[in-house]
């Protein structure tokens, strides 16, 4: 039906799906928005002859997302307005699962998509949030995502570094059985892979003042259980010293 364009009904059942009271269903719906966008080599593609309308993934991206951040954003104002009522914990709920609906919808949606509406100033802080989860999936899903902007659009990233690089060093830790959520080794060496595209292509001036954290911040990785995560963390650590350098 998306690849028709006549997705309508069924993005706003997955949107209605996300206030669901069981928690799993929020989830699985927040899954279906990465489901539809994504490209599936297997199946439903133009190989097998499969009906797609022209630009099918971008009408459904800015539809839903301009839906689900309106609805994130209604969700985190209500979180602030309820305080220490029993209630928030439901709303905490529900803004993660729309965090991880638009943090699909990023992952997948064509590079060129994405890129392209940087400049409405909504993604990144959307991404922001999402790589501060505490739900796993949510955290990874954010995380794949930031990295292309990283490297692709670096310069958009720059205003949240003071949010990001605490985020990304978060990451890296994650690996231990003292820590609630642990993310897989190779989740761990994207975090450190934007560390490092950060220190070589930001300007001294923009970096400098994260210098001392992230030499402090790298050190778990120096120890990680895996040698590639390890190689990674010294090479990174190596770009931010010698930052002093410039």
């Amino acid at each position: 039906l998306a690849m028709r364009s006549q997705a309508k009904d069924l993005s706003d059942k997955l949107v209605a799906l996300l206030k669901n009271d069981a928690i799993s269903i929020r989830y699985l719906a927040a899954e279906g928005f990465g489901t539809v966008i994504r490209s599936c080599e297997e199946v439903l593609n133009k190989n097998s002859h499969a009906k797609e309308s022209f630009l099918f993934k971008q009408r459904f991206f800015k539809e839903n997302f301009a839906k689900l951040s309106n609805a994130l954003n209604k969700t985190t104002e209500r979180q602030h307005s309820c305080g220490s009522c029993t209630s928030k914990g439901c709303e905490l709920d529900s803004q993660t699962a729309y965090l991880f609906a638009l943090s699909r919808l990023l992952e997948y949606v064509p590079k060129s998509i994405m890129l392209s509406d940087l400049n409405d100033n909504k993604i990144l802080p959307i991404l922001v949030m999402a790589l501060g989860s505490q739900r796993v999936e949510v955290k990874v899903s954010a995380l794949a995502t930031l990295s292309v902007l990283v490297n692709e659009a670096v310069e958009a990233v720059e205003p949240h570094l003071h949010t990001l690089i605490p985020l990304f060093l978060q990451v890296i830790t994650l690996n231990s059985k003292h820590n609630k959520i642990k993310v897989k080794a190779a989740d761990r060496a994207r975090a450190i892979d934007c560390l490092s595209e950060i220190a070589e292509s930001l300007p001294y001036h923009q970096i400098h003042p994260f210098k001392k954290m992230v030499d402090r911040g790298i050190i778990p990785a120096l120890d990680d259980r895996k040698r590639a995560v390890r190689s990674k963390a010294v090479q990174c650590k190596n770009q931010w010293l010698t930052l002093q350098n410039q």
